[in-house]
Parts: C-alpha cells; structure tokens; sequence
C-alpha cells in the first residue's frame, strides 16, 4: 500500500488557514460600518436639539427707540387757620330816687375757624428711550428691543410727570392760599359781627343791673 506523496499537505492546509483570515476581515469591516452609523446618527441628534434651559440668542439685530407717556396727579389741602376778635363795650345808666348811676360792661368776642380748601393738579410727560437686542429673525429682534425701549422710557417718563405735577401743585397753592385765607376770614367776622350783636344785649342787662345795684347800695 502506497502512501500520499508528502508534499500535497502543506498547499491543503495552507488553503485552510486563509478562509478564517477572510472571514475575520468581512466582519470587521460589518462591524465598523455599523459603528460609523451609530456614530452619525447621534452626531445628527445632538446637533438638532438645543440644550434645555439655553439662551435663546439669534443672528439678527435690531434697533428702536420709542417713546413712552406717563401721567401724574399731585393733591393737597390747603388750610388757612384764622381767628377773628371783636371787642364789645356797652355803659348803661339808670336813675333811680334823684340818683343816677351808670354802669359799663365789657368783653371779647372771638371766632376761630380753619378754612380748608382741595386743590388737584394732574400733568404728564413724555420720554424717549433707545434700546438693542438680538434675536433669531430680525421681527423678533426688533419685538424684544421696542419692549425694552418702551420700558425704559416709561420708567423714566413717571418720575418727570410725578415732579411736574407737584411744581405746579405748589405754585397753584402758593397762588389760592391768600384767596382761602380772605374768604375765611371775611366768613369768621360775619360770624363774629352776629356773636358781637347778642353779646351787646347780654352786657347792657348786665350793666343796667350793676347801676341798680349800686343805687341801692348808696342809698343805705
């Protein structure tokens, strides 16, 4: 029995060792491309979707400056304190039994009063303010900067009417409080003149008995 030649054996498993080599090479490169696909997939999501909690920030610019109206009211109550006297003297004279006697009763009258009066003053203003902002469209940056303008504006516009407003109020007091205080005044010494008139009644009962008196006191 003849035996195989030797030399056939190394080609044979020569050949056998390659076909492994192929299949390794196949799945590796299987393997990559699937790899080279997650990769691309998630570099796509991340880019799309903004962080959360971000700054909204755009290429576009705008610029505007607007003006804002403000409106203020200013209120006082004048008051004018005014006291008012009228003396009032009355003599009496009675004769009584050949004597005649008199007798002169006095006193003050006095009103006092305030007079009161409520004055208002209502003025305005108006201010112009500027402001920037970025934005993604340039309608959106314009939105964002007319509001900021408008609010700096108008938190400058309320101080100024507020300031307006009370110089004028104190110029319309300073004008109104002489014409309170002679109005009250003129009211407080009718007043006085009624409470003087009544008073001059009492004092001539009280001086006629007071002469009386003393007629009956000298004659004793």
């Amino acid at each position: 029995m003849r035996e195989p030649p030797i030399g056939r054996l190394p080609r044979q498993c020569h050949a056998m060792r390659r076909r492994p080599s192929f299949a390794l090479v196949l799945v590796a490169l299987l393997a990559a491309g699937a790899g080279a696909i997650a990769l691309v997939s998630a570099g796509g999501s991340s880019s799309n979707t903004p962080a959360p909690g971000a700054p909204i920030r755009g290429p576009a610019i705008a610029c505007v400056t607007t003006r804002a109206p403000a409106q203020a009211t200013a209120r006082q109550t004048l008051q004018a304190p005014i006291t008012v006297t009228v003396p009032v003297s009355v003599t009496a004279r009675v004769t009584e039994g050949g004597a005649s006697v008199s007798a002169t009763m006095s006193e003050k009258v006095i009103e006092r009063a305030i007079g009161t009066r409520t004055i208002e003053v209502r003025r305005g203003a108006v201010v112009s303010r500027r402001a920037c902002a970025r934005g993604a469209t340039t309608e959106a940056a314009r939105g964002t900067a007319l509001n900021h303008a408008y609010q700096e504006a108008l938190a400058a516009a309320k101080p100024q009417a507020k300031a307006l407003a009370e110089k004028t109020l104190a110029g319309n007091a300073a004008q109104q409080l002489p014409a309170l205080q002679d109005a009250t005044r003129t009211r407080l010494e009718a007043q006085a003149q009624a409470a003087a008139a009544s008073a001059r009644q009492t004092l001539l009962q009280k001086a006629r008995a007071e002469a009386r008196a003393r007629i009956s006191a000298s004659g004793q």
